[in-house]
C-alpha cells in the first residue's frame, strides 16, 4: 500500500491498552514497525497537539554508535527544511552506564561524568559538520539525560510542545527494514513525545541529503 501510494512516511497508532503518555506497541503496530521500509511515526497513547500548534523542535537520539551518528546530519537537514530548532540527545539510566563500565556504585558520579564527556566530545564533531550545511537548522543544542531508569533518563531533559524525536534503527537489521536494538526500543517505550523511527535505507538517504547540502 505504501509503495502504491508513493508514501514517504507511515503513521502507526499505539496499542489501545497502552499506558497513557507512553508509546505502546501491539502485535499489529510491531509487525508494521519491523516490516516498514520507510520512516514510521508513532505517538504516545492519548497524545494530542493543541489546535493550530506548529512543530517547535526536532530531537535526534544519539547512542554514541556510528549508525546513530549517521542519522544526525540527515535529521539536521529535516529540521532546517522544517524551519525549526534542532537538538541532539543521548539517554541512559545510571545503572546501564555503571554496568557498562564494570565499576561499583562508589564511583558512579565520576563514571557518569566521563560518559557525558565522551558524548559531548562526539557531538561537538557532529555540530561542526552541521555548521557546514548549506541550509542550517535554527538553534542547535545538545542534551544528556540520565536517571535511575529509562523513564527517568527521558524526563531528565526538557521537551517542547509539540516536539518530535527521530530515532535510527539498528545497523544489524535488513538494509531496507526497521530493526530496533535494545537501546532504541527502550527510548521508544519511554518517550514522552512522538517518535519517527528511520530505517537504514531512509537514513542513508537523509545522510546523502546532508552531504549534498554541505557540498553546495
Amino acid at each position: 500500500m505504501c509503495e502504491k501510494e508513493s508514501a514517504f512516511r507511515l503513521v502507526v497508532g499505539p496499542a489501545a491498552d497502552g499506558k497513557p503518555g507512553r508509546i505502546a506497541l501491539g502485535s499489529v503496530s510491531t509487525g508494521l514497525l519491523h516490516s516498514a521500509s520507510l520512516p514510521v511515526a508513532l505517538a504516545p497513547v492519548g497524545y494530542r497537539a493543541a489546535p493550530g500548534a506548529r512543530l517547535r523542535r526536532i530531537t535526534a537520539a544519539y547512542s554514541g554508535s556510528s549508525t546513530s551518528a549517521d542519522l544526525i546530519l540527515g535529521a539536521a537537514v529535516v529540521s532546517a527544511e522544517s524551519g525549526v530548532d534542532f537538538r541532539i540527545a543521548s539517554f541512559a539510566p545510571r545503572s546501564r552506564v555503571i554496568s557498562a563500565a564494570g565499576v561499583g556504585l562508589d564511583v558512579e558520579s565520576s563514571v557518569i561524568d566521563e560518559w557525558a564527556n565522551v558524548i559531548r566530545r562526539d557531538t561537538d564533531e557532529i555540530l561542526c559538520s552541521i555548521d557546514q550545511l548549506r541550509i542550517k537548522p535554527g538553534e542547535t543544542d545538545v542534551a544528556i539525560g540520565t536517571g535511575p531508569s529509562w523513564a527517568g533518563a527521558l524526563t531528565d531533559v526538557d521537551w517542547e510542545d509539540p516536539e518530535v524525536m527521530m530515532l535510527g534503527s539498528s545497523g544489524l537489521g535488513a538494509l531496507k527494514r526497521v530493526s530496533l536494538g535494545s537501546h532504541a526500543m527502550r527510548i521508544l517505550q519511554h518517550s514522552p513525545v512522538p517518535i519517527v523511527v528511520v530505517p537504514r535505507r531512509a537514513r542513508s538517504d537523509y545522510t546523502a541529503s546532508a552531504v549534498d547540502g554541505a557540498g553546495e
